[in-house]
């Protein structure tokens, strides 16, 4: 098959299918269907192109609006930024702002169970975070306040209210 047949038919293609997608079964003719499938039996190359091209004229006549005004504005739009572009179609709603990223957690401990080397600490929000590392003199106790953030390169440290040192942890659960 020749490049320009397979770029005929693509065009095609891409040119029927929002049309169709965008009206009712009823509006169009079961025909223009079969008009693409019928040029591909045609053996003579310029009888091919004209059989394409008479395709293409039957959907876009069949009141399928949807195409034209596509391609029409594709080519007025052509070669112009998309600011440009954007400053001549009427302006979208806002988008909502996105929120900001969490970026701390203060929560009550309930709960602090020894793991091995270290400890697991279960917060009154059900996350559970397990101790890593600590420069506090001491575990943490049930009832005291955390906060917890986002470490400075990575991973997350947390503070417990009234008490110096902080703790590296990482959420289990």
């Amino acid at each position: 098959m020749s490049r320009s047949l397979i770029l005929v038919a693509a065009t095609l293609t891409v040119l029927a299918w929002p049309a169709q997608a965008q009206t009712s079964p009823d509006q169009i003719s079961p025909d223009l269907a079969t008009a693409i499938t019928r040029c591909l039996d045609v053996s003579d190359r310029n009888e091919r192109l004209g059989c394409f091209e008479q395709a293409a004229r039957a959907i876009r006549t069949a009141g399928n609006a949807a195409v034209v005004p596509d391609a029409d504005r594709q080519r007025a739009d052509f070669g112009l930024s998309r600011e440009r572009v954007a400053a001549t179609r009427t302006p979208r709603a806002p988008k909502p702002a996105k929120p900001a990223p969490v970026r701390e957690l203060s929560a009550a401990i309930t709960s602090v169970s020894s793991r091995g080397s270290g400890f697991r600490l279960g917060l009154d929000n059900g996350s559970e975070w397990d101790v890593t590392s600590s420069s506090l003199g001491r575990a943490p106790e049930a009832g005291d306040q955390i906060l917890v953030e986002t470490g400075v390169l990575s991973g997350y440290r947390a503070f417990i209210k009234g008490k110096p040192g902080l703790l590296r942890v990482r959420r289990v659960r």
